[in-house]
């Protein structure tokens, strides 16, 4: 059970407890006091700001065992800010000191962006998420949240029984409703791990550099986590331990685990990735580097926003696409954050492009380097906006502190200090600027350094990590000790023996040496099965029908898992096993769940005066209208000038409208009304789901998995709406443009992870290879085992970094004649961490479908075993039929009010803004090519365009000609177009900007 719903668990039963005991439910401050003096605790009120609070709204003093809390003016404040203290009382030991400079009990349990993700996992704040969602829990349990609701009580009746903030109500009914009930009966403990002597000299390794080899299921996080706790007992001071990590998962872990077994030191050493470690810095030196001690941190989206302002006023020309520049803007973007992987910024990049230009010796390499040259030009406006809106990005995040301490040692002197003894996770994803920043934190050439990685494990070069950095490691420091587990605690010896003999047949791994692993489970008797499926088709006929028979053997479709490479065969696969009644955990975009996209209607006609959305709406249960009577809604509002939903109240006159519409518009009027101009749409969407349409109720009292599905869909959109910030004068028409931002980009790909919560449901697993590592399933199903399956290189990016180091040059962190590791392994690396998530053996599947012999070959693997589970090898299943669509062929229906294929461009504002509808013609042109001509020399292009640009911008503006023609026919029919402006977009949701009342 994940230590955050733990806590709340325990919440939940000292709240019981207290009602037990004759405290009144209702009077939430009572019995959090209860609670308090129940542990053996002292607490004292003072004004907020006391000295004795030393700067925070409350102190925990575990010497003499009292909590001292400034006051919040509400009983029910109180009583969560003293919950809070219980929490880090009963959750943490309460033996060290705590002063809470920050509580937010209405957060969600899972950060729902990027940035929050990432300002969620420094030093301490999930502690603090841990104690705030305790404090919710105490005053108000989950399963007592439902009761209420279910017995009809509103979030506004809760809170103002309670005497706490609604939000706090909202989050708790959302968390009770939405969510699967996490059993109270914790799944029995696994058995514990056999320390083994490759582990307890890892463990015992002092004095110089050290390095040690993982390989999967080997006990990694487990030899860190003893690392730890040795340093500790020997008197190491917690807070000189820094532990660095590649994501949020990996350092949740290692933090849950070391705070079962030392929670003085889990409160002290700081653990964390890269990114959330380099953010801290900035912070502590942040007058060093022109910023304020709490910098604004900006993603792609928002980043992509500032520069579309300045954009016009760059002189480009090959990236001067100003009707639609995201596509432009994002490839740039990835461009820049790739040089900052490499430490170039955007002075030295204007240096390698000018190099670029005067090394230029054909039409193809002057062409890229005056590519290069307008990325430096974007990459100075970008970096003076970052600087003015006192503002970072991901790629800042490492680079700036590297180059802080580059240049000023005393900084890299305070650094090294701090942090005495620096431990690595994941070393083998590590880039130039990690291994910079490595560098920089290890004094006495890195004594108290000790890193653990899997070279065949690399499967992030896209960031520029390579596996040769391990190679390097003694070049980097002389002296350094390389150690390796040899014993691996997960799998059973068929599948070790089989990915064991995959990594010796691949070249790319031979300089890295044998990799032998013994099994500590012994073996199965089954051996891994290559499958020849056939088909597509057939291949999910066959994962469907492997998973129904190993439930029937008694493994739980909860422990299965199914690894695919793409996003795209994800959503293949869990349509078909769907179809096949095989039932599956996985959400998929987000944004195109009939569910999200119902709510993304409604969210829209809260900012739009023609109500677009409305044929959408009126398919919904409870809004069932004609499609008669949208059109005349629609004929209606096309000259509406009034702000959005005004024309609810006036709609009994709304022309040729018929007498069924009535009741679904007063119904309409009744969900929508009630909302001010500039309420967050997280709080709108709520009010939506929980007392406005009843979803929320409908869905916890439905037990199916649809349903359940659907619930965890909704929870998600809402915790990512509730991290939206709350700009501009329209915030739901913001949160809106934002969402189809993150479409067109495709940035919504981390919304589609399921909530911990959501691991209880009884249903296969389906996800990338990437996403699977660190995680282990009893069976694991691995479709696609050809080479256009996993991809033998990545694909090159559409505008490569003129800093990039692999732009014909060695990459500055490998020494010269070290082998390039596994990026000539292809796609082998991404086999590699798939086939030992399993104990157990199971089918791999492969299909051809009439492509060439060399694409579909399959990847090479042990000879197939024609034993298992009662299925043969090589088995053409015949074709299942099945109601999934295929990727790549989608049904677009009227009003959905997002769309992720095809990427929808910008708003055309005006015509005003279109390439002119009427040009003089020149002999041998079109008009249309010679107003593209035109267009590119009043924009200040050089001369007449080369042939491809010509033929790209005149397809793109004939395009635009018709679709703007179009929408003047549609917004003022039988009226001139030259003196009509048009709103409008490539499909038929945009979304419109009010207008003023």
């Amino acid at each position: 059970m994940d230590p955050i719903e733990a806590g709340r668990k325990q919440a939940a039963r000292i709240h019981a407890e207290m009602v037990a005991e004759g405290a009144d439910p209702w009077q939430p401050f009572d019995l959090a006091v209860r609670a308090i003096e129940g542990h053996g605790l002292w607490h004292q009120p003072v004004h907020a700001g006391d000295v004795s609070l030393n700067g925070g709204r409350a102190r925990l003093d575990p010497k003499s065992k009292g909590i001292l809390y400034g006051e919040t003016g509400t009983p029910g404040g109180d009583a969560l800010l003293l919950g809070h203290e219980l929490g880090h009382v009963v959750m943490h030991g309460g033996t060290a000191p705590v002063v809470t400079t920050h509580t937010d009990p209405s957060r969600s349990s899972e950060s729902g962006i990027a940035v929050e993700r990432l300002a969620d996992y420094g030093r301490g704040e999930r502690r603090e998420v841990q104690a705030d969602l305790f404090a919710r829990e105490l005053v108000l349990p989950r399963a007592v949240a439902r009761r209420h609701h279910q017995d009809g009580m509103s979030v506004a009746d809760i809170a103002g029984r309670l005497g706490i903030c609604p939000d706090v109500v909202t989050q708790q009914l959302l968390d009770a409703l939405l969510l699967p009930v996490v059993p109270d009966a914790a799944p029995a403990p696994a058995a514990a791990m056999r320390p083994d002597p490759s582990q307890d000299a890892a463990v015992a390794h002092r004095g110089g550099p050290y390095l040690l080899q993982a390989g999967p299921g080997t006990g990694k996080t487990r030899t860190l986590v003893r690392r730890i706790e040795s340093l500790v007992d020997e008197g190491i001071d917690p807070n000189g331990i820094l532990v660095l990590t590649f994501s949020n998962k990996a350092a949740a872990e290692l933090m849950d685990r070391l705070a079962l077994s030392r929670p003085e030191a889990a409160a002290s050493v700081w653990t964390g990735t890269f990114h959330a470690f380099g953010l801290d810095v900035i912070r502590r030196f942040h007058e060093r580097l022109g910023r304020s001690a709490s910098p604004k941190l900006v993603d792609k989206p928002t980043a992509i926003t500032m520069l579309e302002g300045v954009l016009p006023s760059l002189p480009l020309a090959h990236y001067r696409d100003l009707w639609d520049p995201v596509q432009d803007l994002s490839n740039i973007l990835s461009a820049i954050s790739r040089a900052k992987d490499e430490l170039v910024d955007h002075v030295r990049y204007r240096e390698l492009a000018d190099a670029m230009q005067r090394a230029a010796t054909d039409d193809a390499t002057r062409l890229r380097a005056e590519r290069a040259h307008e990325e430096a030009l974007v990459y100075e406006a970008y970096e003076r906006l970052l600087s003015e809106a006192d503002a970072l990005d991901f790629g800042d995040l490492v680079m700036r502190p590297v180059r802080l301490a580059a240049e000023h040692p005393d900084v890299a002197k305070a650094l090294s200090l701090r942090h005495r003894h620096l431990l690595v996770d994941e070393y083998q994803d590590v880039n130039l600027a990690t291994v910079r920043l490595i560098r920089a934190l290890a004094a006495d050439e890195g004594e108290r350094l000790w890193v653990v990685g899997d070279a065949r494990q690399s499967i992030y070069r896209f960031r520029g990590a390579t596996s040769a950095s391990m190679a390097a490691f003694r070049a980097h420091y002389p002296g350094a000790t390389l150690g390796a587990l040899d014993v691996n605690y997960r799998s059973r010896k068929e599948i070790i023996d089989t990915f064991t003999s995959f990594a010796a047949s691949v070249d790319a791994f031979r300089p890295l040496g044998e990799l032998g692993l013994a099994p500590d489970r012994g073996a199965s008797g089954l051996k891994p099965v290559l499958h020849d499926a056939g088909t597509p088709d057939d291949e999910v006929a066959l994962v469907a029908a492997s998973a129904a028979q190993a439930k029937a053997a008694g493994v739980d479709y909860r422990e299965q898992a199914v690894l695919c490479t793409t996003n795209d065969r994800l959503a293949e696969f869990a349509a078909g096993l769907i179809a096949r009644d095989v039932p599956v955990l996985y959400l998929g975009p987000l944004f195109e769940r009939p569910e999200v996209k119902e709510l993304l209607c409604l969210l829209a006609l809260f900012h739009d005066p023609r109500a677009a959305t409305l044929v959408r709406v009126a398919t919904m249960p409870g809004f069932e209208m004609e499609l008669g009577d949208v059109a005349a809604v629609a004929a209606h509002l096309r000259d509406a000038s009034g702000p959005p939903l005004d024309w609810l109240a006036a709609a009994d006159a709304i022309p040729g409208l018929g007498p069924s519409a009535t009741a679904p518009l007063r119904r309409l009027r009744e969900v929508c009304g009630g909302f001010a101009d500039r309420t967050p749409p997280w709080r709108i969407a709520s009010a939506l789901v929980l007392d406005r349409l009843g979803i929320g109720r409908r869905i916890a009292a439905s037990g199916t998995l649809p349903e359940r599905m659907a619930g965890i869909a909704i929870w998600q959109f809402l915790n990512f709406l509730r991290s939206l910030p709350v700009e501009g004068q329209f915030p739901t028409f913001e949160a809106l443009r934002r969402i189809k931002r993150l479409v067109v980009l495709g940035e919504e790909k981390s919304l589609r992870h399921v909530p911990d919560a959501a691991l209880e449901l009884d249903a296969v697993r389906i996800m990338t290879i990437h996403a699977c590592k660190g995680l282990e399933f009893r069976l694991v199903h691995a479709p696609g085992m050809i080479k256009t399956g996993l991809p033998r290189t990545a694909k090159p990016p559409p505008v490569p970094a003129a800093g990039r180091a692999d732009r014909g040059q060695r990459r500055p962190h490998r020494p010269a004649g070290l082998p390039d590791g596994p990026r000539r392994a292809g796609g082998l690396p991404l086999l590699r961490p798939a086939l030992p998530r399993a104990r157990r053996p199971a089918p791999l599947p492969v299909h051809h479908d009439g492509r060439r012999d060399q694409e579909a070959e399959p990847v090479r693997l042990q000879r197939p075993d024609r034993r298992h589970a009662g299925l043969p090898a090589r088995t053409r299943p015949a074709p299942v039929a099945s109601a999934a669509i295929r990727p790549g062929r989608r049904s677009h229906h009227m009003g959905d009010a997002v769309r992720a294929r095809p990427p929808a461009p910008r708003f055309l504002r005006e015509v005003r803004a279109a390439l002119p509808l009427h040009l003089p013609a020149r002999p041998g042109r079109t008009p249309r090519r010679d107003a593209v001509h035109a267009d590119a020399q009043r924009r200040g292009g050089d001369g007449p365009l080369a042939r491809p640009q010509l033929r790209r911008r005149t397809r793109r503006a004939g395009g635009l000609r018709r679709g703007l023609r179009r929408g003047l026919d549609r917004a003022r029919p039988g009226r001139p177009r030259a003196r009509r402006g048009v709103q409008d977009h490539r499909g038929r949701d945009a979304a419109v900007p009010p207008r003023p009342a």
